[in-house]
């Protein structure tokens, strides 16, 4: 059995292009299908490559377990940012 290593982004794209539909985030109060979750991760993506964040910058989060900020995991992954 052989195992690559993958990021949290690419997973969420494979995720979302395979089922967007199937839900893919459960928070109270909030249901979001894997596409909606791609959407908005995307969106804050470009948004810190926008402000010039850039693969292998380190990029503090600071906020309580929310909905944003699972958003912003898989957002610094797909720009290829380190989280910290």
């Amino acid at each position: 059995m052989s195992f690559e290593p993958d990021s949290l982004g690419r997973l969420l794209l494979r995720r979302a292009a395979a089922q967007p539909d199937d839900e893919g985030l459960v928070f109270p109060g909030t249901r979001l299908t894997f596409r909606q979750l791609e959407r908005r991760a995307m969106e804050l993506a470009r948004a810190l490559v926008g402000i010039g964040i850039e693969p292998g910058d380190r990029v503090a989060l600071l906020m309580p377990n929310c909905v944003d900020m699972v958003r912003a995991i898989f957002a610094g992954s797909l720009v290829g940012a380190v989280l910290v």
